[in-house]
């Protein structure tokens, strides 16, 4: 995904002061929170959300939820991600990880909620970046767990000045790694229209704004070109707004694994000192060298996180009108895994 400097709300924090400018005191006595719910003070939970539920965890974070522990992991002998500290299955691995490498960090999505100990969501009105048409939100609305699976859902609607309404989220601060495997198992949307992408930004831009300190998008779709998967970086050298982005592109999933977006793919990058590969299905379809010992070719020598979102419209998403498209649109991921 483009990017451009935007306002991120991060939801691990506990304090009240944090949150001075998004829950004004109402004169009826009742508080806004970031979500825009109204609730009396004493139901805000650890975030200031009027949820009511949330508490610090073991490790002095404020999750989303009373059933998420940051300590957890998986308690079952059998999986590869065993911890003893743990108490509960939500995220229990069993497959044998890519050769060469060891689990690192995941999300299985089958806790009763999103783990906010693990994802933050970005909150903002349309047109921020890449002129996209969406409100994002972090309401239960746009980005929810069903049956093992998060589900990032854009709906229609009239929301904060926008006609339509989805999710973003990030692992800023609470996931960020230099080199390894980052991986996806995910189910897309096939509206005209749509844009779901999974991708990485530099956690603390050592080399300065974007685009100098690099992006690397795993996997973009748009709808209105259905059934190409992208991956690409972008960097000083090499980026979208001088038009010499680097972009590898796997044309016709249908034909090259046998089923369509529709149904659930494995998107991911290898990245290692000197390269970084992309994979649909490992099949490997692109691959971007490091050509020079400069941060102006490659960057990608820093902690990264990790950012799934569906947009909708927008200068690449909205290529072509999209006004018959039926809502919901639904972006599904089955897991999110890193490995190194």
């Amino acid at each position: 995904m483009k990017y451009l400097l935007i306002l991120s709300i991060f939801f691990f924090s506990c304090d009240q002061e944090d949150y001075n400018d998004y829950n004004p005191l109402i004169p009826t006595g009742e508080y806004e929170d970031i979500t825009g719910t109204f609730c009396n003070e004493e139901e805000l939970d650890c975030n200031n959300i009027c949820y009511g539920n949330s508490e610090l965890n073991c490790n002095n974070i404020c999750v989303g939820t009373a059933y998420v522990d940051a300590c957890n992991g998986c308690n079952d002998i059998n999986a590869i991600n065993y911890n003893e500290d743990s108490t509960d299955n939500y995220n229990c691995i069993y497959d044998t990880p890519p050769e060469n490498f060891s689990l690192v960090w995941n999300d299985e999505f089958n806790s009763p909620e999103i783990d906010l100990s693990r994802w933050n969501f970005e909150i903002w009105g349309p047109g921020v970046v890449n002129n996209e048409e969406q409100a994002y939100t972090a309401r239960n609305e746009n980005a929810y767990i069903e049956d093992g699976k998060l589900i990032i859902q854009a709906l229609k609607e009239n929301y904060n000045g926008a006609q339509y309404s989805s999710a973003r989220m990030t692992t800023k601060n609470k996931g960020d790694w230099t080199y390894g495997r980052m991986e996806v198992r995910a189910k897309l949307p096939t509206g005209l229209g749509t844009w779901p992408a999974f991708w990485m930004m530099p956690t603390n831009s050592i080399y300065g704004g974007w685009p100098n300190s690099g992006e690397i998008d795993i996997l973009e779709h748009v709808g209105c070109d259905s059934g190409n998967i992208h991956g690409s970086i972008h960097c000083n050298e090499y980026n979208h707004a001088d038009n010499t982005g680097q972009t590898g592109t796997l044309n016709n999933i249908l034909a090259t694994t046998g089923s369509n977006i529709d149904e659930f793919h494995t998107y991911s990058i290898v990245w290692s000192e000197n390269s970084i590969n992309w994979y649909v299905d490992n099949i490997n379809y692109f691959t971007y060298n490091k050509s020079e010992n400069n941060y102006t070719s490659w960057p990608f020598d820093q902690d990264f996180y990790i950012i799934l979102n569906l947009a909708i419209g927008g200068n690449w998403g909205g290529i072509c009108s999209f006004d018959s498209t039926t809502f919901p649109q639904l972006f599904e991921i089955d897991y999110v895994r890193v490995y190194q």
